[in-house]
């Protein structure tokens, strides 16, 4: 909501957002620099396509509930902060996503797994790893966006969270089943 009173107060009372406003016109919305690297990683890679999207189709980036797509959409509805970042590209700013960063897609893009306790045959990094390189997010937290988790031994809270959430609960067996893809 502050973000909201700022950005039509800047509007309001006159002041442009010109490059040498950038600091202050890139906080109307909150947390500026999470919303584009969360948002360009998840599914729109430039800040043309990021500028394009709906709402609901911002809804859909991972990190970027209801709120922060209103309040995303809403910034870039505006004429004055297209401008903006026009203005910055125009300097030699760069809004796109380096190949890098890009997520890797793979059989199991669009799967988040938690891993939890000691597993055998891996370390937790190297679960971690070859499950993102199959294009699948491993995530330290159980949440509705969770396709799995799985379970080492001397597993911690998230197993009961997962189990009470309605999560399905995978072995080690099923973390090879699943790295075999």
């Amino acid at each position: 909501m502050r973000s909201r009173r700022r950005a039509r107060s800047a509007r309001s009372s006159g002041r442009s957002n010109s490059p040498s406003r950038a600091s202050s016109s890139a906080s109307t919305c909150p947390r500026w620099d999470g919303c584009w690297r969360a948002t360009s990683r998840a599914i729109f890679g430039t800040i043309d396509a990021l500028t394009a999207a709906t709402q609901e189709e911002l809804e859909e980036a991972e990190g970027i509930g209801p709120d922060r797509a209103e309040l995303i959409a809403e910034w870039f509805s505006d004429a004055e902060n297209r401008a903006l970042v026009d203005d910055l590209r125009g300097l030699g700013l760069q809004f796109e996503v380096g190949e890098a960063d890009r997520p890797v897609e793979g059989p199991l893009t669009g799967h988040q797994y938690v891993i939890t306790g000691t597993l055998e045959a891996y370390s937790r990094e190297q679960a971690k790893a070859a499950l993102e390189a199959l294009g699948a997010k491993v995530s330290d937290s159980v949440s509705k966006k969770t396709t799995g988790v799985i379970v080492g031994e001397s597993p911690g809270s998230k197993a009961a969270k997962a189990a009470k959430a309605g999560v399905p609960i995978l072995g080690e067996a099923d973390l090879r089943a699943l790295l075999t893809q």
